[in-house]
């Protein structure tokens, strides 16, 4: 999702980016909302706001451009709350996101002797032909 993301606003124009993000002060906003949902979060019984998943992709999507875009690198940067958001927030997302889904894939090779060990001769093509 991140990727699509980003496709779509380097396409935008810098003019339109800047109306967006840095007038609307995005990032602030975020970082408040992150705040508040900590603190619903850790009431008994209080859960996650269903829409900070979309609000925490957008950000990461924006660290990446502001390796691009100066105006969103200060707007970043300026935000006192931003490093405890990056390193806490984002930096573990990122972390979740890289495991794959099901463990690590296995070898083609190893499923295919898991199947039939007895039947494998080191050639696809001639499994069971022995």
């Amino acid at each position: 999702l991140g990727d699509v993301y980003k496709r779509q606003l380097q396409d935008c124009s810098d003019e339109f980016q800047r109306e967006v993000f840095v007038k609307t002060h995005f990032i602030r906003q975020v970082l408040q909302a992150e705040l508040k949902n900590r603190e619903i979060e850790s009431k008994p019984g209080g859960v996650r706001r269903p829409y900070m998943g979309h609000l925490i992709n957008l950000t990461s999507t924006l660290k990446s451009l502001s390796t691009d875009h100066e105006e969103i690198r200060k707007m970043i940067q300026e935000e006192p709350l931003w490093e405890d958001f990056n390193k806490n927030v984002l930096e573990e997302r990122e972390k979740v996101n890289e495991r794959p889904l099901g463990g690590v894939m296995p070898e083609r090779l190893t499923m295919m002797q898991d199947l039939n060990p007895m039947s494998y001769h080191g050639d696809d093509q001639n499994m069971d032909s022995k």
